[in-house]
């Protein structure tokens, strides 16, 4: 039972929840600013997980990006998760023009990250459920901010949130086997990138489609193979 997940998206809403009710407090000037504070905040999020990207890992966590912006471009994913989100703001009746925004950009900090795989895997193989916990109070508070400066569509980010941690939770034991130490590293390295291209956004220094550049982390482990493979055969 993925208890650990079901914790963490409950911590989630009910930090959106408190992010919800002091942006009503607030006016659209301090929320602008909140905004920017964010902003900064995410992008030092970003940074320090890049920095765990050593000159090895350099070149898979860049052909991953590339490619995989390549084929989110081809697939319009900006447009597909606008029309995904349209479908959820209508069948809630939600008028929030910030609302697939804030579902991406907490989906993204959520969902992306060491703690997350290593968290969900640790709960799946030992019952260990300590490093989950601990993301889980973090989500909380972090979604506090979020919601106040994204609104409602944070709260809906927990649905490919415990998904996603479920999924890994159940399948640990063959997840584990597949995975190598540098797949988490590019992980939250290439995560790290995408992190800080929201804080980007938020300070407004230059609109990315982040959506586009998703399917980059479905590349990371076969990207890391290739590469760990060429380099192998070169030594040999």
């Amino acid at each position: 039972m993925p208890i650990g997940a079901l914790v963490n998206a409950i911590t989630v809403i009910l930090g959106a929840l408190i992010g919800l009710l002091l942006r009503k407090q607030l006016n659209q000037s301090f929320q602008n600013h909140l905004f920017e504070a964010m902003g900064l905040g995410v992008l030092l999020m970003g940074i320090q997980m890049g920095v765990k990207l050593n000159t090895k890992l350099w070149v898979p966590a860049m052909l991953s990006l590339l490619v995989g912006t390549i084929i989110g471009t081809h697939l319009d994913l900006v447009s597909q998760f606008s029309h995904l989100a349209d479908a959820l703001k209508g069948l809630f009746c939600i008028n929030d023009p910030n609302f697939s925004e804030g579902l991406i950009t907490a989906f993204i900090i959520f969902c992306i990250g060491a703690m997350t795989i290593l968290g969900s895997l640790e709960e799946g193989l030992s019952g260990d459920r300590s490093l989950i916990l601990t993301k889980s109070i973090l989500d909380g508070f972090t979604s506090i901010f979020l919601a106040g400066a994204f609104g409602i569509g944070v709260m809906f980010s927990v649905v490919p949130l415990f998904l996603l941690q479920s999924s890994i939770t159940l399948g640990a034991s063959k997840l584990k086997s597949l995975l190598h130490h540098e797949d988490l590293d590019l992980l939250s390295g290439v995560g790290g990138i995408l992190i800080m291209g929201i804080g980007i956004e938020m300070i407004g220094l230059k609109d990315i489609r982040l959506e586009n550049m998703l399917p980059a982390l479905f590349f990371l482990p076969i990207v890391s193979r290739i590469t760990r493979l060429a380099t192998f055969t070169k030594q040999g």
